[in-house]
């Protein structure tokens, strides 16, 4: 059988799962072939020197979506003339290329899909109000569920933290909390509203309800803020151990990608531990998907929790904010 490839985008982990879900979907549809992700160096968690024993960013986290085609089954042809596309197309063209054609009748793809729900694209680019509910979390969780398989060690992980930090809670609160670049981005005014008061009031609101049968799981990419929510409630709190961004890393673009997103520092400079920031993620959206209840803001982080687990309730922090924002989590809480 043919082969359909997909292939990276220099994105953040998050909107590279909603790439996925989006491709294996148009690849069901379509009868594209067998679908093999493939997140070579054009990816800023890839490190040159593996992870995990694998080369290959999804297979750092993820089994093959199929189990019986793995990145060895790619021609070695194949893997040059898609390491060519990226050095000689331009990246927003490559990114808006429905597919590159390969040798042998296969296809590669770095395509986010196509920006209208439907046929191609479950997953939408952005996570507004208005798509909450619309049932694409459904059809989302349906995909993760078929083709997103955890590795052994990963999964291990997970719940072994589970178990130990949060199973013996009567419910438990999961909290993310995205600072960083995505208060700043012009092109989104609407997060400059952010305030982290909207995150203690409702987390006081959840630990009154519950007392010590209750915990709380905060997951943040700021170590300001997550610091903030951290002092205010103290042993409280539940934390995976993970790297957060300072607050004077104002981030850069991957040294090794042609594309301008900006990313931390941290992940731009070091392979292995841009690396192990990924599998801290992933680990982190899993334990999110886990709890009862999710508190966050506008995030792809906060909703690929919401496609792992399609019937978590769930409320934004900051739309629409301040007193409605709290009458809605008091809601969820019933």
């Amino acid at each position: 059988m043919k082969q359909y490839i997909i292939a990276e985008r220099d994105v953040g982990l998050a909107s590279l799962f909603f790439q996925v879900i989006n491709a294996l979907n148009r690849c069901e549809k379509e009868e594209l072939g067998t679908p093999i992700v493939y997140f070579k160096n054009q990816c800023v968690y890839h490190n040159p020197e593996g992870h995990q024993n694998k080369d290959n960013v999804w297979e750092y986290y993820f089994r093959p979506v199929v189990e019986t085609t793995d990145t060895l089954c790619i021609s070695e042809q194949n893997k040059l003339e898609i390491a060519n596309a990226y050095e000689n197309t331009e990246p927003k063209k490559l990114n808006n290329s429905r597919f590159v054609k390969l040798s042998d009748g296969n296809r590669m793809c770095c395509h986010y899909g196509d920006r209208k729900l439907g046929h191609t694209m479950i997953v939408p680019p952005h996570l507004v109000p208005k798509v909450y509910e619309d049932g694409h979390r459904e059809n989302a969780n349906a995909i993760i569920n078929k083709y997103f398989k955890l590795r052994m060690y990963l999964n291990d992980k997970i719940n072994n933290f589970f178990a130990e930090n949060l199973a013996d809670a009567n419910k438990v609160l999961g909290v993310h909390i995205r600072g960083t670049d995505a208060l700043v981005n012009n092109a989104e005014k609407w997060r400059k509203s952010f305030d982290i008061q909207n995150y203690i009031n409702c987390i006081r609101i959840f630990i009154d309800e519950y007392g010590d049968e209750g915990k709380v799981f905060v997951a943040s990419d700021d170590a300001k803020l997550f610091n903030i929510v951290k002092n205010e409630f103290n042993d409280a709190i539940v934390e995976y151990d993970t790297f957060r961004q300072e607050e004077q890393d104002v981030g850069k673009s991957g040294n090794n990608t042609k594309g301008s997103a900006m990313m931390p520092t941290y992940l731009c400079d070091d392979g292995a531990k841009a690396a192990q920031n990924g599998e801290d993620a992933i680990a982190e959206m899993y334990l999110l998907s886990k709890c009862d209840y999710l508190l966050h803001n506008a995030s792809g982080f906060a909703h690929v929790a919401l496609l792992l687990n399609s019937e978590m309730k769930h409320v934004d922090s900051q739309r629409p904010g301040g007193e409605e924002t709290l009458s809605k989590f008091k809601e969820i809480l019933l």
